[in-house]
């Protein structure tokens, strides 16, 4: 079951002890995302909203993400990641209330990614409209799934580039087994669906932030990941590659 109040415990402390990193990641001159990471409970079970990008997108067509995108011009992150989880997924935002966000991170595209973590409330009265344009599938997996070893597998990935970054990239296959037993829009909306069961890839980024939202170390290889080093080392480090980006 979330704790909210643990969570938002969680997060702030996080932030405050990253409030150097924060303030040198303010300053770099890249453009600036967010993403929702929706949060809801099921059956004692703590879920997270997902979706599929469409196949007619530029870039990263068919990737599952986090409902999100680019900050418009004197727009917050946690604006931003609301505005656009409606204009994806149709996920109004008073349903949603926010409890935090997590540091921004950055991406090999060039952005800044801070995840903006809310909880979804009255589920009942929730009716998601999928923008078919950027969206292709919206579903929901459980959070407890990427504190899993047995379930991640990773591969180191070197990015050409003039310092040649090398990373570790996590992967999850969710195993999508819709319920039949949910009722309301919402639920069968992100746990429902045909009967067929789905194979999910989710990777990289999203993985990432997937890993460490909960604010609980997770182990994979012997290497510890959490809100201070979601990639494995001390998010300080990566203030110098960003700024030669």
């Amino acid at each position: 079951m979330l704790d909210v109040d643990l969570i938002k415990e969680r997060l702030n402390a996080n932030l405050d002890k990253l409030s150097s990193y924060i303030t040198q990641s303010q300053s770099l001159t890249l453009r600036k995302a967010a993403v929702l990471i929706a949060l809801f409970d099921h059956n004692n079970e703590t879920y997270v909203v997902l979706t599929k990008r469409s196949e007619h997108l530029r870039t990263h067509k068919g990737e599952v993400c986090f409902p999100g995108g680019k900050e418009d011009p004197g727009e917050g992150s946690v604006a931003t990641a609301l505005r656009e989880a409606h204009e994806e997924i149709g996920l109004d935002p008073c349903h949603v209330t926010v409890i935090g966000s997590l540091a921004p991170m950055f991406t090999f595209s060039k952005l800044a990614v801070t995840p903006v973590l809310g909880v979804v409330h009255g589920k009942d009265a929730v009716k998601l409209a999928i923008n078919d344009d950027e969206v292709s599938q919206v579903f929901a997996c459980p959070l407890r799934i990427f504190l899993d070893a047995s379930l991640e597998s990773s591969r180191d990935v070197t990015v050409a580039s003039s310092q040649n970054l090398q990373f570790h990239m996590h992967y999850f296959y969710h195993e999508f087994r819709p319920l039949s037993d949910v009722t309301g829009d919402f639920l069968s909306a992100v746990l429902g669906g045909p009967a067929e069961c789905r194979q999910y890839k989710i990777f990289g980024l999203t993985a990432r932030l997937a890993i460490v939202c909960f604010g609980q170390p997770a182990v994979f290889a012997d290497v510890t990941y959490t809100t201070e080093s979601p990639q494995g080392e001390n998010l300080e480090n990566n203030i110098v590659w960003a700024s030669r980006m």
